[in-house]
């Protein structure tokens, strides 16, 4: 399980892009005692489907450069 710090990192994302997805429930996480913890399955499951919002792109999804 990942926290919030490692979750973002992975993603290559902020911790508050992290809070908001978890609070919108986009990221599934469990509270363990004061702390969000997210299973790597879940990281797995945005990185390959993403989250279903424009902010995917954060995230490598859609993003398309032409040269």
């Amino acid at each position: 399980m990942l926290s919030i710090k490692e979750t973002a990192k992975t993603l290559r994302i902020s911790e508050a892009t992290v809070r908001r997805f978890i609070a919108s429930g986009e990221i599934r996480a469990v509270k363990v005692g004061e702390q969000w913890r997210i299973i790597e399955a879940e990281i797995e499951r945005i990185k390959n489907e993403g989250t279903g919002r424009k902010s995917d792109e954060l995230v490598g999804k859609g993003k398309e450069t032409s040269r």
